[in-house]
């Protein structure tokens, strides 16, 4: 994998946008730029790679504490390729989206994304009607598993008596 720096550009408007998420208090992150990238619906232009602890903790082992939490690739020809800042903007939060932290495990993730859609269906309904949708029916689920859970408590209460 060829991998070598982004342009400058692109580096300060990562960098401008990494400092409007949370991330940026917990974590670190290298972005780096492969001609060969090739397209991708999540990350569109780009991939996100979370770095392995064992290769933190050697790193750190050898005194250099500077190995990022993640490390982006993106190809960086496409992406200055993109003539408006808003979807160049909105590749960048995709691929932010990506990196999370769980704060109760004290570790980084790779996010996956939470909402799966045909595009015909989203161009044919509001997304707030079908998120809607799903939590109502994610709702009858839990009432359903209730109703058989306090079922099954019942039948064992009359087995047992």
């Amino acid at each position: 994998m060829e991998l070598t720096k982004v342009s400058e550009f692109t580096e300060a408007l990562f960098e401008s946008r990494f400092e409007q998420t949370g991330l940026h208090q917990v974590c670190t992150y290298s972005l780096l730029h492969n001609p060969k990238m090739k397209f991708n619906p999540i990350g569109l232009c780009g991939k996100v790679y979370k770095t392995p602890e064992i290769v933190k903790h050697a790193a750190y082992e050898n005194n250099n504490s500077k190995v990022p939490d993640f490390v982006i690739v993106i190809n960086d020809d496409i992406f200055n390729m993109v003539e408006s800042e808003e979807y160049q903007i909105m590749m960048i939060d995709k691929i932010y989206a990506q990196m999370g932290f769980d704060f109760e495990k004290d570790t980084t993730t790779i996010v996956t994304p939470n909402v799966q859609e045909f595009s015909g269906i989203l161009r044919k309904y509001e997304f707030n009607k079908l998120e809607a949708l799903n939590l109502h029916i994610e709702g009858l689920f839990e009432k359903l598993n209730e109703m058989g859970e306090s079922a099954k408590k019942s039948a064992k209460v009359k087995v047992n008596n």
